[in-house]
């Protein structure tokens, strides 16, 4: 997973570059970045969201980054504590993302609201200006 997670950046960057020019995929409707809060009807689906990070909760062996007031019916990031060493900065990094605008890709599943579960640093962008 390392050599990918290497990659990661590169890849991110032509990802970019191609939905900017909208090439391939990256015009089509379903592949444009949903914002954290309209993930409602999107479960069951590949989704990539951005947001900025409301709170980091750490409960039992999983983090769970919550982009709106409500965990019960908000989008949720899910990452498994084991999982941690996989992104930049480990778990004290993983925390420090409250108040970070973040964009996440993966499988949206329902978790009380929407939800996406990270396993590694390659479906994770900090939005730094």
């Amino acid at each position: 997973m390392a050599g990918t997670d290497a990659l990661a950046p590169e890849m991110l960057a032509l990802e970019a570059a191609a939905r900017a020019e909208a090439k391939g995929l990256w015009q089509q409707p379903e592949y444009a970045v949903r914002d954290a809060a309209n993930v409602d009807d999107d479960f069951d689906s590949f989704q990539i969201v951005e947001g900025t990070v409301r709170d980091v909760a750490v409960t039992g062996d999983r983090l769970y980054f919550n982009f709106g007031r409500n965990w019960k019916r908000d989008f949720t990031l899910m990452i498994r504590r084991t999982n941690a060493g996989r992104f930049p900065g480990r778990l004290r990094g993983l925390r420090a993302l409250e108040g970070e605008r973040i964009r996440v890709r993966g499988w949206v599943f329902s978790l009380n609201g929407p939800a996406i579960r990270a396993d590694h640093a390659g479906v994770l962008e900090i939005l730094r200006e």
